[in-house]
């Protein structure tokens, strides 16, 4: 693994949510200023590519990033954009229950609002 894949890995474990590709390179100039803003985008999609990383894609908006490349759900706060995973255990075995053949990939979002925006509604 290269130094820059190392520490884009190292960006996207340490961040606080699921980063879009520009918050990514932002982190890595801060620590290779040098670094080019298509390398990072070359490592994001070989890491995409090879599992090691999720890509989570929304219309109209940019494409973020997961720590890992299985397969799960998101939580997105209507009001403050915020994305959390959703556990899913057991969703794929009830989705081949459903659909009564195998499961090639799903994407699921539920759209939400998260205690902290519900807190300031609040107050």
């Amino acid at each position: 693994m290269t130094k820059q894949r190392r520490m884009i890995r190292e960006i996207i474990d340490s961040a606080d949510g699921h980063p879009t590709a520009e918050e990514i390179f932002v982190a890595a100039r801060k620590r290779i200023p040098n670094i080019a803003r298509g390398t990072v985008y070359r490592n994001l999609a070989i890491m995409e590519e090879e599992g090691e990383v999720g890509k989570v894609v929304f219309p109209s908006a940019p494409a973020r990033y997961d720590k890992t490349g299985i397969r799960h759900g998101h939580l997105v706060c209507g009001k403050c954009g915020r994305m959390t995973d959703l556990p899913s255990d057991g969703l794929t075995d009830y989705l081949k229950d459903v659909t009564e053949g195998p499961v090639l990939d799903y994407r699921l979002t539920v759209y939400t609002v998260c205690e902290k925006c519900r807190k300031k509604s609040d107050g």
